[in-house]
């Protein structure tokens, strides 16, 4: 758990209580020294009380917000999830699906 992640998305604005839900989920899972989270959706969307499905609309539409970057994991390895933010990194335009 990160207290900065936390403290980060606490200040963040411009988004749904459903999308900052998830944000407060990933900083508690966010990793300080290695600057992301990788809960997988399954514990997110069961975290969050969401459906799956749900849960990764809700990741692509704060990705598309600049709020989160995703690098996603191919096979079975998890998605990383960074906030761009809080290492001043920036984000690029979302790939097209998911």
């Amino acid at each position: 758990m990160s207290w900065r992640a936390s403290g980060y998305v606490k200040t963040l604005t411009g988004m749904t209580h459903t999308e900052k839900l998830v944000l407060m989920i990933l900083g508690d899972y966010f990793d300080e020294s290695l600057q992301y989270a990788w809960p997988s959706i399954s514990r997110l969307a069961g975290e969050a009380m969401l459906t799956e499905r749900s849960t990764i609309r809700i990741l692509q539409q704060l990705e598309a917000k600049g709020l989160l970057a995703i690098e996603r994991g191919g096979g079975r390895e998890s998605n990383h999830y960074r906030f761009p933010d809080l290492r001043g990194d920036t984000v690029s335009p979302p790939p097209h699906g998911f």
